[in-house]
């Protein structure tokens, strides 16, 4: 029997997505119910429902790639391990003081803005060394007092893993490489977690963040992925376990074990991925994805047919400073919880009401007012086909809980308060795409619309109406969309070096020479992940800023003769972009970075367009939140429309895994590979 079955599990708030190819077959996809307590038991789930609905044995599977949300849930619900950190001399507080910034100026109630919560005082100790500026050994290590240190932390503390960020180790981590050893020597099981491995960048600040959420997670991590790739294998699943990480590459579990903090954005990075292989199906390079799922939408942007990475993001307003896709995630979702404040006004998220009790139309015990209940008000969703049939929905709890919580306290009527819900999310999910467009120096309206997750065409119309934008590109499985990323994204590979020189004092090969040295650490790294298809391909990043200045920008760095000049002119049309000047001044290069990605021969192919036309199989009446009116309307089934065939808005189209609503104004037409291209009508409001 071949093994030629690929799996991609994408683990969300509410739902487990699970997309199954098979070379030459439409893809088959489902969506389970989440399980928060153990997410593992959800992707487990997959296994019976394919061998039951699919007829597919477990041993016929040649790639499993998961995306998951536990890094994050682990720090967002403080349920990570216990970490010991050891610092220089002097700066073992520099995870309490920080950057000394304030977001909530005015608050008299003032809450700690660092992550004192990874590593307390008590949890933290002092080593009496030093690596100079330039690299050299100032105050040699004394190994007698790491040794010490180590046990009182394990002794006194109970530490369950354990961070090491020296000063200037990105330039000499011989003291951090020794420590290392000496832990492994007293405590073999003790995970450890080096700054000179995890970032190996300056400022000391965001280097010992990151180094201390990279243990903080590492136990939590370590845990879930052997348990997950135990009960693959007990079931059957011999294929290795690949996890899809934060820059949209997939990596070994091996490797995702040794650098947790990469998988922070997991599932929005399949996303992205999911939503640029729908671009390049219909030629498309510019695409703003907005992923609307349960609890939240994470907005991306694809450029030039590459996503929009960023070197730093926030993980529960903390920075973390490893390479992740741009997404800006917002408390807006079905899930989300609608609410009137103090003043009187109407306000949705970022609560949500999650999958357990879940939006009250759940008939789970929900008694608070939800998006979902909303669209259930409004006419939007067919409470009979929710997530494909799998969930009836209840609409007369639905309208009383938005009549009970919204629009009696403000005086509406219930179609009035859920038309009301939509617009306050819509604008919020607009202003969530200013930010990742116009932030870069971009324009909205040069950009097509793709939405994913299970409610992200319910909104699509809407968005775009707001924002300008022409055109929407629903894929043929949006709602899974995430999932079908993972398939799609290459095994990727990086690695980073500091430089921290004027570019005028560089030569080339000093350069070539740390590039070298990078790859080598990334062949290294690939060589775990058994056959590849193709020869993994290499390119290079340069963090480039003026001499003086703070922050840097990473622009392509090319290797060989002229480097430098094209360096410094792709520097200078970024920083235009950006910032809206660039200046002919000094310029610095902090790091250099290699990239190292081998792409799959996963050539999906999606379900061929069945007999028939636009034909609308019902009528509902649905009241549309941008017009406010009321009207009936023609209801379509996804699966029965036929390549060509268009539809006049108002309409919506169901299928098992969205919803997609197409307002007045809007025509949508099935084009290549079943996606539905929704365009503006000419002369329609933009």
């Amino acid at each position: 029997m071949r093994r030629n079955i690929e799996i991609g599990v994408d683990t969300g708030g509410t739902f487990t997505d699970v997309v199954c190819h098979e070379p030459g077959q439409p893809l088959r996809v489902v969506k389970i119910p989440s399980t928060p307590k153990d997410p593992s038991e959800a992707v487990l789930a997959a296994l019976p429902h394919m061998q039951r609905e699919w007829g597919i044995q477990p041993d016929r599977i040649a790639r499993f790639i998961h995306g998951t949300t536990v890094a994050t849930n682990a720090v967002l619900e403080r349920k990570g391990a216990r970490i010991g950190l050891l610092t220089t001399a002097g700066f073992s507080d520099v995870i309490e003081i920080g950057r000394q910034l304030r977001h909530d100026t005015y608050g008299i109630a003032l809450t700690p803005e660092t992550p004192i919560f990874l590593a307390p005082g008590r949890q933290r100790r002092e080593i009496d060394e030093r690596i100079g500026a330039k690299g050299e050994v100032v105050r040699p290590l004394d190994p007698q007092q790491v040794r010490a240190a180590i046990v009182d932390l394990v002794d006194s503390e109970r530490i369950e893993g354990l961070a090491v960020c020296f000063l200037f180790s990105f330039l000499n981590d011989a003291h951090e490489r020794e420590v290392a050893a000496i832990a492994r020597e007293l405590y073999p099981d003790l995970p450890v977690s080096l700054s000179s491995d995890v970032n190996p960048a300056f400022r000391e600040y965001e280097r010992t963040v990151v180094t201390a959420f990279d243990a903080y997670i590492k136990p939590v991590i370590n845990g879930y992925l052997t348990r997950l790739e135990n009960n693959l294998k007990a079931a059957g699943v011999t294929a290795p376990l690949q996890i899809m990480q934060s820059r949209g590459g997939v990596a070994a579990a091996e490797i995702a074990r040794m650098r947790p903090v990469n998988l922070f954005l997991s599932g929005p990075a399949g996303g992205v991925i999911g939503g640029r292989m729908a671009g390049v199906s219909v030629d498309c390079e510019n695409l703003i994805t907005v992923d609307v799922g349960g609890t939240s939408s994470d907005i991306a942007l694809i450029s030039r047919g590459k996503p929009i990475l960023r070197a730093e993001g926030l993980i529960d307003g903390f920075p973390v400073r490893t390479g992740m896709v741009d997404v800006n995630a917002i408390g807006a979702g079905g899930g989300s919880i609608a609410w009137i404040d103090g003043g009187g006004g109407l306000r949705v998220g970022p609560e949500s009401a999650g999958s357990d009790p879940g939006p009250a139309c759940y008939g789970r015990g929900g008694v608070r007012a939800t998006v979902t209940d909303a669209s259930i008000v409004l006419g939007y969703l067919n409470p009979d086909y929710f997530a494909g049939g799998r969930l009836k929905l209840d609409p007369g709890k639905a309208a009383e809980v938005i009549e009970r919580t919204i629009a009696r306290p403000l005086g509406l009527s219930v179609e009035e308060a859920a038309a009301g819900i939509h617009k306050v999310v819509n604008a919020q999910m607009s202003e969530g795409i200013r930010l990742v467009s116009i932030k870069q120096g971009l324009d909205p309206r040069n950009f097509v619309l793709v939405p994913l997750g299970g409610a992200g065409a319910l909104h699509a119309t809407a968005l775009a109406q707001d924002l300008g934008i022409d055109r929407i590109i629903v894929p043929q499985h949006p709602g899974v969309l995430a999932a079908i990323g993972h398939l799609c994204a290459p095994v990727e590979h990086a690695a980073s070096v500091a430089i921290q020189k004027r570019l005028d004092d560089l030569s080339v090969e000093e350069v070539a020479q740390a590039l070298s040295g990078l790859d080598r650490r990334c062949a290294d790294l690939m060589s775990h992940e058994g056959d590849l298809p193709h020869p993994p391909s290499v390119r290079y990043t340069a963090d480039v800023c003026y001499v003086g200045q703070s922050h840097h920008i990473e622009v392509p760095l090319h290797p060989g003769a002229g480097c430098f000049d094209r360096l410094r002119g792709d520097f200078l049309e970024l920083h235009d972009r950006i910032f809206g000047y660039a200046t002919a001044g000094a310029l610095k290069i902090a790091n250099v970075h290699a990239i190292h990605e081998a792409k799959t021969d996963s050539d999906l192919i999606f379900a061929a367009a069945r007999d028939g036309a636009a034909t609308a199989g019902a009528i509902r009446r649905v009241r549309f939140a941008t017009t406010g009116e009321a009207v009936d309307t023609p209801i379509y089934q996804r699966t029965a429309l036929a390549p060509g065939a268009k539809i006049h808005g108002p309409a919506i189209v169901e299928q098992a895994d969205t919803t997609t609503v197409i307002d007045r104004g809007w025509t949508a037409r099935v084009i290549q590979g079943g996606v539905l291209s929704i365009e503006r009508n000419a002369g329609a409001d933009a």
